[in-house]
């Protein structure tokens, strides 16, 4: 990301996007896309980890 990182007055043949696609299990399905991330961080557009979890389905079968 950082390495595709565009300069102003520069055209470049490689751009960085992200597309964040959410709400996939309602009506509303939304999504955003950011282009150039590496300029916008700090500026308005944050990366932080998110914590999941993993839940072991009851039909799946185990092996002891």
């Amino acid at each position: 990301m950082h390495d595709m990182k565009l300069t102003d007055g520069q055209s470049s043949a490689t751009v960085y996007i992200i597309l964040r696609v959410f709400n996939l299990d309602t009506d509303r399905i939304d999504m955003r896309l950011y282009v150039d991330p590496a300029r916008m961080q700090g500026k308005g557009l944050e990366f932080t980890p998110e914590s999941y979890s993993v839940v072991l389905s009851s039909s799946i079968q185990t092996v002891d």
